[in-house]
């Protein structure tokens, strides 16, 4: 049985995989988060740590990297929380993963690493980065560092650009509809990551659940590591949602952003 860790167990994606995995019962999930939730299992981890990042690693196999700081998207707060939180807490992750022999690294990025391209454009796993935001960038960063590990030190690593989660496990947008990931099909993905093949020593894809009028194809997430997600984002809209003419979500960039900001 694999050991799995997950960092930022706490949040919105580590709470709705914690649950998944353990669920499944077909790995022991060690679950961290900056601040311990007795109640859910999950113990302290800081990834702004470096030693406690060496400690907790020992003994895992897999890796799937959540933590991240997203409370402000733009510039502020860039030097005081999402650098020691992002960049140095995914340096600290890849350092610890490498020196203790962990296996491989997922990283739950995010559809905001391409959330300038327009809903219209062509978007695939080739295409050149375009973050909508300081969060997007920072999730650019730590895709890139997976890159670096991978090519530098064999580091198996995969990137989950994950489409529009949230903890009522439905849609609240119709450009949210076209990138919605449910729960289970996030489970379902970093499953299929965590038994990929060994030999698949990185790839970045692009993870929705199977949505009608969806931006991105799933078909490298399946030819890759297996993904068949199961529900639609369409159907599962709500009535007050779908018929909105226009929505205030969708300005027409696939990360939702607002030019004017």
């Amino acid at each position: 049985m694999k050991k799995v860790l997950i960092t930022g167990a706490g949040g919105q994606v580590g709470l709705a995989l914690l649950k998944g995995l353990k669920a499944s019962g077909k790995y022991d999930v060690v679950a961290t988060s900056r601040r311990a939730d007795e109640e859910n299992g999950i113990g302290r981890l800081d990834v702004r740590d470096p030693d406690a990042c060496r400690e907790a690693f020992r003994g895992v196999d897999v890796v799937v990297h959540c933590a991240f700081y997203m409370k402000d998207r733009f510039r502020e707060r860039f030097e005081s929380e999402q650098v020691p939180s992002n960049i140095v807490g995914g340096y600290n992750v890849y350092e610890a993963a490498l020196s203790n022999g962990v296996g491989r690294v997922i990283f739950t990025s995010s559809n905001h690493t391409v959330g300038f391209y327009k809903v219209d454009e062509k978007v695939d796993e080739n295409s050149p980065m375009r973050p909508d935001s300081f969060y997007g960038l920072n999730k650019c960063f730590n895709e890139l560092m997976g890159r670096y590990y991978s090519d530098r030190y064999n580091l198996s690593g995969i990137n989950l650009r994950i489409g529009h989660l949230n903890a009522e496990d439905r849609p609240r947008s119709l450009r949210t509809a076209r990138i919605f990931l449910s729960h289970r099909d996030l489970v379902q993905a970093v499953e299929c990551s965590i038994d990929a093949n060994g030999a698949l020593k990185f790839a970045t894809l692009f993870i929705t659940s199977k949505n009608t009028g969806a931006y991105w194809d799933l078909a490298p997430a399946k030819n890759i590591i297996g993904y068949d997600p199961r529900d639609d984002g369409v159907s599962l809209i709500g009535r007050e949602v779908a018929g909105r003419a226009v929505d205030r979500d969708d300005t027409g960039y696939m990360g939702g952003v607002n030019v004017s900001l």
